[in-house]
């Protein structure tokens, strides 16, 4: 803290009562005050560098006190009383007040008050000068002059009791889907405590900067900036001075419904899609197809298999099949959703890594959060190892770059194998497309529809949830309520946890680690 704030903030209240004492009435004073003021400003502008700033500072007033009682009482020239008017007895308060409760309050009040009363009275201003510097008219300056006096003895007569959160910060967790911005968002905003306890306290109940100041026990300077860096991130939007969230957070009860409702579904379901799968693969081996390749043993694909399959039904199933993740600033494409601190457990054993298109070929990944399988390799391959990794699956490894090809081999995509190096993931090859004849087709309808009806009926009791829970504004927005429904609803954690539990899924040593790794060509 400079010198200046010090003084501003720490002395310009003792300055005025000893100017009080040395002059008898509050007019002098206010005088002598600006004029001892800017005496002290204006010499630590000019370079002044006190070693003991209140020695120094009040030699300082002592020094101005003499000049000016030497002009004012042994000159016969009259005083100008241009403004005497509109000083009245609005110094008188600073006297009657503690000064800590008044600094308190000054941190409270809406900063076009704030802005004049620290120039007033902390800056020594006259009201005329305010007027000036900040361009507004003299009598909007008096007024809020003296309505924020108002509020200010108000505040300081009152026991201010903060809200909760400045005691007892509430954690929220998130997800996101979509591309980071360049400075680290979401991510960046959404690890900070204090925004968290913002989006808590004005999701779905909009509030004032004032209001939250207030409710969070933060000064509303600091408040106000957070505010205006929130909304320009896009996580805040500010209407008729009141601000509210551009995302929702789903409570506790919610979510504890939800996940009632998910697990109602997900043995039958799982045991449906486990059979899909199982005999979707028998087709293919009885019309000699490699529809996922040569590469992976069928109890290692069907970690792939099975997800990948209810991820897609279950898309189908949704109101909004397609849509971006709304585009943020700094280069980002983003959607999120807040979830309160729970204390009950949900399933946690996958997530989805959005398909990276390269070429005519896409890559992806399911990181499996069991048996350590989830640290194995990379969290997402750059652009430049998928290109040679598709490649390299194609047949030419000779056009993709060695540094990447060496990579892939350390990660576990490329593997020797009696001498020679393969592809070590699940490969959907759009040349191995499966022929059914028609019994197999109509089988595979009836288990279709069956998954169907099962998913929807899944997700209806997740939207009765969500109906209740989430704004229409959100409900209605198409990424948001993907979003939602996708991490309320069954989804794969629950159904990863289910084949694991049923004995489908298996893993042990000798599994490969690129389990759940996919590419299509």
């Amino acid at each position: 803290m400079s010198y200046t704030e010090i003084f501003a903030r720490e002395y310009f209240g003792k300055v005025f009562y000893f100017c009080l004492k040395k002059t008898g009435n509050e007019q002098d004073a206010e005088e002598l005050a600006s004029d001892i003021g800017y005496e002290v400003i204006s010499s630590l502008k000019n370079g002044a560098k006190p070693e003991n700033f209140s020695a120094w500072m009040w030699a300082v007033a002592n020094n101005v006190w003499a000049k000016w009682a030497k002009k004012k009482y042994y000159s016969h020239n009259a005083s100008e009383e241009t403004e005497e008017s509109a000083r009245d007895a609005e110094s008188e308060f600073l006297l009657a007040e503690d000064l800590r409760l008044l600094r308190r309050e000054l941190a409270f009040i809406r900063s076009d008050y704030r802005e004049i009363l620290l120039e007033h009275y902390f800056g020594g201003k006259s009201v005329s000068v305010i007027s000036r510097e900040l361009g507004i008219p003299l009598g909007t300056v008096m007024t809020k002059l003296q309505n924020g006096r108002k509020i200010l003895k108000e505040g300081m007569n009152m026991a201010r009791e903060f809200g909760i959160r400045s005691y007892s910060p509430e954690e929220v967790r998130f997800t996101n889907s979509g591309g980071m911005s360049r400075n680290g968002q979401p991510w960046e905003s959404l690890s900070h405590l204090m925004y968290k306890n913002i989006f808590l306290e004005v999701y779905n109940n909009p509030k004032t900067a004032e209001e939250l100041s207030l409710e969070l026990g933060v000064a509303l300077p600091y408040m106000e900036d957070d505010l205006k860096y929130l909304t320009k991130q896009t996580f805040l939007e500010c209407n008729k001075g009141k601000y509210e969230t551009n995302f929702c957070i789903i409570g506790r009860e919610a979510q504890r419904q939800a996940d009632a409702a998910a697990r109602e579904s997900t043995a039958l379901l799982t045991k449906l899609l486990e059979e899909r799968t199982d005999y979707i693969n028998d087709v293919a081996l009885n019309h000699g197809n490699a529809y996922y390749g040569n590469y992976q043993t069928y109890e290692e694909a069907k970690w792939t298999l099975l997800m990948y399959a209810f991820k897609n039904m279950f898309d189908n199933v949704c109101k909004y099949k397609k849509c971006s993740s709304p585009v943020r600033p700094d280069g980002g494409a983003w959607e999120i959703v807040g979830y309160q601190t729970i204390d009950f457990d949900l399933p946690n054993f996958v997530e989805f890594n959005i398909s990276k298109r390269i070429k005519n070929a896409f890559f992806g990944m399911f990181r499996f959060k069991y048996e350590g399988i989830f640290g194995k390799i990379p969290y997402w391959l750059s652009e430049s190892e998928i290109r040679a990794l598709a490649l390299f699956v194609r047949g030419h490894a000779e056009a993709a770059e060695t540094e990447e090809l060496e990579k892939l081999k350390k990660y576990g995509y490329i593997r020797e194998k009696y001498g020679k190096a393969e592809p070590a993931l699940l490969i959907f090859d759009e040349k191995e497309k499966i022929e059914f004849c028609d019994k197999e087709k109509r089988r595979l309808e009836k288990l279709d529809e069956e998954i169907y009806d099962l998913l929807k009926s899944a997700q209806e009791k997740t939207l009765d949830i969500m109906r209740v829970e989430m704004p229409r504004k959100f409900f209605e927005a198409p990424r948001q309520y993907n979003h939602v429904l996708g991490c309320l609803s069954i989804n794969n954690n629950y159904i990863c946890e289910q084949a694991l539990c049923d004995g489908y899924l298996k893993y042990d040593a000798r599994t490969s680690q690129t389990i759940g790794n996919f590419i299509f060509i």
